[in-house]
C-alpha cells in the first residue's frame, strides 16, 4: 500500500535491521570520536557538534530502541551517506528509494501521504516546503546601556566632589542633576551635543555663574574646562544614545542534520548532549523516558516545519529564536499553529523589551504571509496541551509558555488540536499543543 500505513506503531523488530543496533551503534561512535579528533585541529565547531552527538548517544541508552534507532539512521544517512544541499529533505519523500528498507520506506511514505494530504484540502505543498525569507532591521540601544549609566552617575558626582569650597560647586551640582533628568532623552540619543560648545550646553547654569562673578570682578578661571572628567561624561553620554542597525532574517528551516543542534543553540528542551537538559513535562502518548526524539522527529517529518530568526553578524547567522509550525483541522478547516516560540536568552522579553516586541512583529507578518501562501485562513500560538497524565500537575492540562508577550492576543477555543496527516510512526510527537483546546490568535 503506497499512500498509507497501518496506524499500528511499529517496533524495532518490525524494521528488520539484519545488524543488531548495538554493533551500529559503535560505528556510528567511532565515526564520532573520529570527528572530534580530527576536529580539534581543523573544525572546533564541527567537533563539538560531535561531542554534542556522541553523549547523546550515550543518554539515549535508557531510551526505547525505535528512538535510538532514528538517532543512528539520520546520522549515517544524512552525515555519511549524502552530500549537497536538500538532499535529505528530497531523500525523505521518495519511497521508491526504500524497496529493501522498511524504516526509511516508512518515513518516506508517510511524507509523500502527507503531500497528498494537503492537496485534498487545498493546500499549497510546495508552499508549505519552500517559502521566501524575509529580512528586517532593528535599531537598538547600547546593550551595556546600565553599566555605563551607572558610571556616568560616578563621574559626575566626582566632578562635583573636585570641585569642593569652590564658589562654582553648587552651580555645577545643579548642571549635573539637571543632565541626570535627562535620562530618557539621552538613553534614546536624542540629547544631540556639538563638536563646539559643548561645555556652556552641558553645564549652563556654572558658566552663566562664571560669567556673573567674573563682571563682578572676582578672580576665577574657568577650571571646568581644563579638566579630563567633563570630555569622559561627554563620551559617556554619547555612548548612552549609540543606536546600532541589527539584521535579521526570518525564514524556514534548511531540514539538514545539522538543525538538529538548534535547541542548543537556542537553549531550549530539545537541546541534546545534556544529562541535565529535557523536557521537564512529559506529554501523553509520546515514546521516551527523559527525551523524546523531538527535534529529529521533527526533522523527518515534512508536516512540521520550523521557522528560524537568525541575526547576521559579519556574514554569519546566529540563532534568535525559532517556532515549530504544523496544521490542524478545525472543523473541516486548517489552521497553522505555532506550537510554541522560544528566543535564546539574550532576546528574551526580560532583557531586550523592544527587541523582543519587534521581532514578534515580524515573526508574526511573516507567519501571517506564509499561511496565505499556504491557503490558510487563521494562524494560532498554543496556549495548552492535553491532560498531563503523570508529574507534579498530573490531571490538569499542560500549559505552554512563550518567550513573547502575548496578553494581547485574543483566545479560542478547538474541540482538540491533532496534526493533519498523524505521525511517521503513528505516535504523537513532543509537540506541546497536541491535544490542546485553547490557542492564542494571531489571524
Amino acid at each position: 500500500m503506497l499512500f498509507g500505513l497501518a496506524g499500528k506503531p511499529r517496533k524495532w523488530e518490525d524494521w528488520g535491521f539484519s545488524q543488531p543496533l548495538q554493533e551500529r551503534r559503535i560505528f556510528v561512535l567511532n565515526k564520532l570520536t573520529e570527528a572530534i579528533k580530527a576536529g580539534r585541529k581543523k573544525d572546533r565547531a564541527a567537533c563539538k557538534q560531535a561531542l554534542i552527538l556522541a553523549r547523546h548517544f550515550k543518554l539515549l541508552e535508557t531510551e526505547p530502541l525505535e528512538i535510538q534507532e532514528l538517532y543512528l539512521q539520520v546520522f549515517v544517512v544524512a552525515e555519511i551517506m549524502l552530500s549537497g544541499p536538500n538532499s535529505f529533505s528530497n531523500l525523505i519523500e521518495n519511497p521508491f528509494l526504500f524497496e529493501e528498507q522498511p524504516f526509511w520506506r516508512q518515513i518516506a511514505v508517510h511524507n509523500l501521504s502527507l503531500s497528498h494530504e494537503f492537496q485534498n484540502h487545498n493546500l499549497n505543498w510546495k508552499s508549505w516546503l519552500n517559502y521566501p525569507s524575509a529580512y528586517f532591521e532593528s535599531r537598538v540601544n547600547n546593550e551595556n546601556q546600565a553599566a555605563i549609566w551607572a558610571r556616568f552617575n560616578k563621574e559626575s558626582d566626582t566632578l562635583v566632589v573636585m570641585f569642593e569650597n569652590h564658589p562654582l560647586q553648587s552651580s555645577l551640582r545643579k548642571d549635573c542633576m539637571a543632565i541626570k533628568k535627562k535620562k530618557k532623552e539621552i538613553l534614546a540619543g536624542e540629547l544631540v551635543l556639538p563638536e563646539t560648545g559643548w561645555h556652556q550646553q552641558l553645564f549652563p547654569l556654572y558658566y552663566k555663574t562664571f560669567g556673573y562673578l567674573k563682571k563682578k570682578g572676582q578672580l576665577i578661571s574657568d577650571l571646568l574646562s581644563k579638566l579630563e572628567r567633563p570630555d569622559l561624561i561627554k563620551q559617556l553620554i554619547l555612548e548612552l544614545g549609540e543606536v546600532k542597525n541589527r539584521k535579521f532574517v526570518i525564514k524556514l528551516w534548511g531540514r539538514d542534520f545539522v538543525n538538529l543542534y538548534s535547541g542548543n543553540l537556542i537553549g531550549n528542551c530539545l537541546a541534546i548532549g545534556n544529562k541535565d537538559s529535557y523536557p521537564v513535562v512529559r506529554l501523553p502518548g509520546v515514546p521516551g523516558e527523559k527525551r523524546p526524539a523531538g527535534i529529529l522527529d521533527y526533522l523527518v517529518d515534512k508536516g512540521i516545519q520550523v521557522v528560524e530568526i537568525m541575526e547576521c553578524k559579519n556574514g554569519d547567522e546566529y540563532y534568535a529564536g525559532q517556532c515549530y509550525l504544523y496544521v490542524f483541522l478545525d472543523n473541516g478547516k486548517p489552521v497553522l499553529m505555532a506550537d510554541s516560540i522560544d528566543f535564546n536568552p539574550y532576546y528574551q522579553l526580560d532583557r531586550r523589551k523592544s527587541l523582543n516586541l519587534k521581532m514578534k512583529n515580524e515573526l508574526f507578518n511573516f507567519l501571517k504571509n506564509y499561511a496565505r501562501a499556504i491557503g490558510i485562513e487563521r494562524v494560532v500560538i498554543g496556549k495548552n496541551g492535553p491532560i498531563l497524565e503523570s508529574g507534579k500537575n498530573k490531571g490538569k492540562r499542560h500549559e505552554i509558555g512563550n518567550d513573547i508577550d502575548i496578553s494581547d492576543l485574543p483566545v479560542v477555543t478547538f474541540e482538540k488540536i491533532d496534526k493533519l496527516g498523524g505521525y511517521w510512526n503513528h505516535n504523537p510527537y513532543f509537540l506541546e499543543s497536541v491535544g490542546g483546546t485553547e490557542a492564542f490568535v494571531i489571524m
